[in-house]
């Protein structure tokens, strides 16, 4: 069993009877001996119920990170990442221009004139803003813009440039909807219950009840 996702591998040998797994776990580095067991109503985990939601974070709070570390990333890192985890914003292998264009709400490509180190260095971030409550996404783009402006003295001004674009528009002959069971066919993943959608270079996605 692959996990491209994470770059992990899972391989074992199921016993006679059916009731584990002797394998290992690979990820990066060597292998991890990773053994299997079927549980059963005596030893199977209790799932713990979901946390209460946290009280939002109030309108008039100061919005600045009360503690905040940058650290660069370790060179062997890959991919990036942003997260928030209770009232926890990080992030992860994070150039400047990253973090800059989530906290302005850009695309990479509207920013231009910087050093070349802004798309190349790279970050692990972590923080927790002052006061109590959980931010909201425009509360945590707004104290990290602040940081930035703290921690790396970003400034900048706006401008306007031209760039290229996709676009949909009506072909020469008119449009031609496609009926339901053609897309059925061309694209069978997406219709498969609440498997998700698989479509080639897209994760998967689920749906879930109103």
């Amino acid at each position: 069993m692959s996990i491209p996702g994470i770059g992990g591998a899972y391989e074992g040998k199921l016993n006679a009877d059916g009731t584990s797994i002797t394998g290992t776990w690979t990820q990066g580095g060597g292998p991890l001996p990773l053994n299997l067991k079927l549980a059963n109503a005596e030893t199977a985990w209790t799932i713990p119920p979901p946390p209460a939601p946290r009280k939002p974070m109030a309108a008039d709070a100061p919005l600045i990170f009360e503690v905040a570390t940058i650290k660069p990333s370790k060179p062997e890192a890959q991919g990036k990442g942003f997260g928030v985890r209770d009232n926890r914003f990080s992030t992860l292998n994070t150039s400047l221009s990253d973090l800059t264009t989530f906290a302005y709400g850009l695309h990479a490509r509207q920013i231009t004139g910087g050093p070349a180190w802004v798309e190349t260095e790279r970050y692990d971030l972590a923080a927790k803003p002052e006061g109590e409550g959980q931010p909201n996404d425009k509360q945590w783009k707004i104290m990290l813009q602040k940081l930035l402006a703290d921690r790396f003295k970003l400034t900048f001004h706006r401008d306007k440039k031209e760039l290229s674009v996709y676009a949909i528009v009506v072909g020469k002959n008119g449009p031609k909807p496609l009926r339901a069971k053609a897309i059925r066919t061309a694209f069978p993943a997406c219709f498969s219950g609440d498997s998700g959608c698989c479509l080639p270079g897209t994760r998967p996605w689920r749906t879930s009840p109103a």
